[in-house]
């Protein structure tokens, strides 16, 4: 092969891989830095724990209480201890209600009686017979005295207790699950005066506090 043709193939090669580390040096795929490791997702590693979940703040104002009278009231056919009434809290119907009064109250002072009803519970048998709600009674430590609380001269059935600081809507209904009503429970009291209260804020009615003659008592 004369010079001029190796010198001629030398420079073909030479401009080719002149021409092919510009092309590489071009390419996108080159250009791009590797990527980070650590800017990828982390993955959640197996048996890694859940984020809590954030605890209910339970509250009065999720309490429906509302204003009741008494328009029936029966002996449980298969419970000695327990009434079974019939409570007007302002509905198309009364509710029906099952409550361990028997040896506190006689029958002939539950007929007729003003009560306040906790009306959001969910209904439950109780020894057989549906109970839509609870009255709300006042008792003392030993529990040898219980009494429904007293509700004032002219409140409206149906009216809802009120509590100064909570003017929340009330919960549809209590849900079970979330313990509601047993966290709000131990707060309900009457004070030394009588007067039944939550976290000494008073039980209102239009026509003043809830009261008892027991003071210093639970309130269920």
């Amino acid at each position: 092969m004369s010079i001029c043709r190796r010198n001629a193939t030398a420079t073909f090669r030479a401009a080719s891989a002149s021409t092919s580390e510009a092309k590489a040096a071009a390419s996108p795929e080159s250009a791009a830095p590797p990527q980070d490791a650590a800017a990828e997702p982390k993955k959640k590693e197996k048996g890694q724990a859940n984020t809590p979940k954030k605890e209910i703040i339970a509250t009065v104002d999720m309490l429906d209480i509302r204003v009741g009278q008494i328009v029936k009231v029966d002996r449980h056919p298969d419970a000695d201890s327990l009434y079974v009434e019939e409570i007007d809290i302002g509905e198309e119907q009364p509710r029906q209600i099952v409550s361990g009064l028997v040896a506190f109250v006689p029958v002939e002072e539950m007929l007729g009686r003003r009560v306040l009803v906790l009306a959001n519970l969910k209904p439950a048998k109780l020894r057989g017979i549906l109970s839509s709600g609870m009255v709300l009674c006042a008792s003392n430590e030993a529990h040898d005295k219980v009494e429904p609380v007293l509700v004032p001269e002219g409140v409206e059935v149906g009216e809802r207790v009120m509590f100064e600081g909570f003017e929340g809507a009330p919960e549809p209904v209590l849900n079970p699950k979330k313990k509601l009503w047993e966290k709000i429970a131990p707060e309900l009291t009457t004070n030394a005066e009588g007067v039944a209260v939550y976290k000494d804020i008073p039980f209102m009615t239009s026509n003043g506090p809830i009261t008892s003659s027991l003071a210093n008592a639970s309130v269920r």
